[in-house]
């Protein structure tokens, strides 16, 4: 299998790229912590402690 790979040329482009690879990535870890079998107040736990910034404000 052949995989051709684009890199960013623009440092603007590289953070767009970033912020994009960010988001599937959380997007990713709700949906793992949506499946779980455990009340929600832990999954909040789990995230808070996986996710420090939503701590914040």
């Amino acid at each position: 299998m052949n995989i051709i790979v684009y890199r960013p040329e623009t440092e603007e482009d590289q953070k767009d790229l970033e912020k994009k690879a960010a988001m599937v990535h959380s997007q990713a870890v709700l949906q793992c912590l949506k499946q779980l079998s455990c009340p929600i107040y832990q999954k909040q736990a789990i995230w808070k402690e996986i996710n420090p910034d939503t701590n914040k404000g």
